[in-house]
């Protein structure tokens, strides 16, 4: 299969927005090496507690690493790093962390996907798909709680506060059974952030459902640049029947964990 080819600059637009997203529901101090957010009021948030850090910008790593773990300890937060975008950085750096106290975690490389086409899923009414404009509970009630991701909640929540955020949501008998939220950067890409079909509800096809209900929004919108990447190949199948097509970049993944015992 072709995959879409994307500029440089494209590609530097999503690595930008990839590292800088959490800065739309969560609090955020800058410095010379990288991002470190926290939200201390959603420490189960992974999203909104971690550092982000700039190797072009790192003399000493291990310094560095040492400046994390007092920050977040201040905060009474497990610190976190998520991989940075330099191919096979912690594997490279792999003792300094260890000897840091942080243990790492690899993870399945996230090959991004580009909207460039129109849908294919055939619609039906099963579900009503609203374009919400304010927070409805029903989401954490009926879909994140009982998924054990009542973190997702306040992220969720937070995010709608913000320019350029889009929630769509399916109603099944006025119970929300799935969501999806995506949106569109100052920098002129549009980020999806997260799908979630309630657990009790899967199988029914409404992730399809409500993606190609999105999916013509977005054409019509003529939304910038929409891309996401796939958790697994049941979700990378569904979105491409949505429009999805594979282009020739990837995020390598993958986080640093604290778990010295001080």
């Amino acid at each position: 299969m072709m995959k879409i080819e994307m500029t440089e600059a494209q590609k530097d637009v999503l690595r930008r927005e990839e590292q800088e997203f959490p800065k739309l529901f969560a609090s955020y101090h800058e410095t010379e090496y990288g991002i470190l957010f926290y939200n201390e009021s959603n420490k189960d948030s992974y999203d909104s507690n971690h550092a982000v850090i700039y190797p072009e910008r790192i003399d000493t790593l291990s310094a560095v690493l040492r400046d994390i773990i007092d920050f977040y300890k201040t905060k009474n937060i497990a610190p976190s790093i998520y991989h940075p975008f330099v191919k096979g950085y912690f594997a490279e750096h792999e003792k300094t962390f260890l000897e840091c106290g942080f243990k790492i975690t690899n993870v399945a490389d996230r090959h991004v996907s580009i909207l460039s086409e129109k849908s294919q899923i055939v619609p039906n009414e099963t579900i009503e798909i609203r374009k919400l404009t304010k927070w409805d509970n029903r989401i954490a009630e009926d879909i994140l709680i009982p998924d054990n991701q009542p973190y997702e909640a306040p992220v969720c929540e937070e995010s709608m506060k913000q320019a350029g955020n889009h929630v769509f949501v399916g109603y099944k008998n006025e119970k929300a059974v799935v969501y999806v939220t995506f949106h569109v950067s100052s920098r002129g890409c549009t980020r999806f952030d997260f799908i979630v079909t309630a657990k009790d509800e899967r199988g029914n096809g409404y992730a399809r459902q409500i993606m190609h209900r999105v999916s013509e929004y977005c054409h019509e919108e003529k939304l910038p640049l929409c891309a996401t990447w796939f958790a697994n190949p049941t979700s990378a199948r569904l979105n491409y029947e949505a429009g999805f097509r594979p282009a020739d970049f990837w995020f390598e993944a993958g986080y640093a964990s604290y778990v010295k015992q001080d």
